[in-house]
């Protein structure tokens, strides 16, 4: 009656205390008046990296016991339990045959009997749960049986402990990785509510945490003359679409910048839909299109103006590019056309032609003009 007493008092201390630390001293004071041991000790078995952990031992009597870093972990009797995932009874350290190296450990503390019992749930294996004392023939197979239900307990709030703090290490991650972020962030809701802005957004936009969180994101950041489009991207997000797109935004200062914008609406730990945005500013990119397309459009016109044709070929690729002038100089149909070396070559005259007679092909330079009264004609 004791025993059963003792356990359900453990499984309530299971419910209660989250912190492995904190439920070890709790069921080393529950257990140890109906159950005979000097420590109690708890070893994680890291499988990936083939380690040993003991976050946790309380003593009752003596030093307890500690295994060296570098100690083999396949020598321990928590890897033989994690591997056959059954109990270990040592009744006397000095007959037992199957673990001499970690006898030698209970050696030196002075451990002569122990129980040892697999950790384990129906999600995964952890470790073992370990009783000790330091006078022998301290545990019957009785008392393995009812500490294996202990192991059931503890095993289920330790992979609870283990879990949640994975998921603090999880969570702390995403948040420096948020707060680190190249590009701004925003997270708001589904009424464009800011909830949350990283470091960046206010680098970009101008605009603190502090200024930016419960406010809407288009009185922040949208021009005047920009809503209704602002609007259709909204609605496109509230439909649970993905947006991708090249708009206009406004800084605090009122000067406008161009960014691309990808959003879609997320759930934060199972929560309420919300809208994750990121923004970068491209202004930079789009003003060197600009100017790349304007010289474009000069060099087109020149062309045209002077007669002068321009081609050029990518050696690596073999593809050749013909100018607009080119096309027309030529008499060929850019949209039905695709230029090839070959039907270059067949304008050029045999004797101008590279030369394939064991020498590296040359990479011909040609300028090509023409005028209403003259044939076409190539110089290289």
């Amino acid at each position: 009656m004791a025993r059963h007493e003792a356990l359900v008092r453990v499984s309530r201390a299971i419910n209660v205390h989250r912190d492995p630390k904190e439920l070890f001293r709790v069921l080393a004071n529950e257990l140890r008046s109906v159950v005979n041991f000097d420590y109690v000790a708890l070893f994680l078995y890291d499988e990936a990296a083939n380690r040993l952990q003991n976050p946790v031992l309380e003593t009752i009597q003596g030093p307890g016991i500690v295994i060296p870093s570098d100690f083999p972990a396949k020598e321990t009797i928590t890897w033989w339990v994690y591997d056959h995932q059954e109990p270990v009874l040592v009744s006397s350290r000095d007959d037992e045959t199957r673990f001499p190296r970690m006898m030698e450990i209970w050696r030196h503390y002075g451990v002569q009997a122990g129980a040892i019992l697999p950790l384990t749930t129906a999600y995964r294996r952890l470790g073992s749960l370990s009783f000790g004392a330091l006078h022998p023939n301290a545990y019957s197979f009785d008392e393995l049986r009812y500490l294996s239900l202990v192991a059931e307990q503890v095993a289920l709030a330790v992979d609870n402990a283990l879990r949640d703090e994975e998921l603090r290490k999880q969570k702390a991650h995403i948040e420096k990785l948020f707060e680190l972020a190249p590009e701004a962030i925003v997270l708001r809701d589904f009424e464009n509510r800011v909830l949350r802005v990283n470091r960046e957004f206010t680098n970009l936009f101008g605009f603190t945490f502090e200024e930016a969180v419960g406010r809407n994101i288009s009185d922040l950041i949208v021009p005047d003359g920009m809503w209704e489009d602002s609007e259709t991207l909204h609605e496109a997000l509230k439909g649970g679409g993905r947006v991708d797109a090249e708009i206009i935004r406004k800084r605090k200062d009122g000067s406008l910048i161009v960014v691309s914008f990808v959003a879609a609406p997320v759930s934060v730990d199972g929560g309420a839909l919300e809208i994750y945005g990121i923004y970068r500013d491209i202004t930079e990119r789009k003003q060197a299109e600009e100017a790349l397309r304007r010289s474009e459009a000069y060099l087109s016109e020149g062309q045209k103006l002077s007669h002068t044709g321009s081609w050029a070929r990518n050696v690596s690729t073999g593809d050749i590019f013909f100018s607009e002038e080119s096309f027309r100089i030529f008499g060929f149909d850019p949209e039905k056309t695709k230029m090839t070396l070959a039907l270059l070559l067949n304008w050029v005259h045999p004797d101008d032609r590279p030369s394939r007679c064991g020498r590296k092909l040359m990479k011909p330079r040609c300028s090509m003009r023409s005028s209403e009264k003259v044939t076409p004609s190539i110089k290289c």
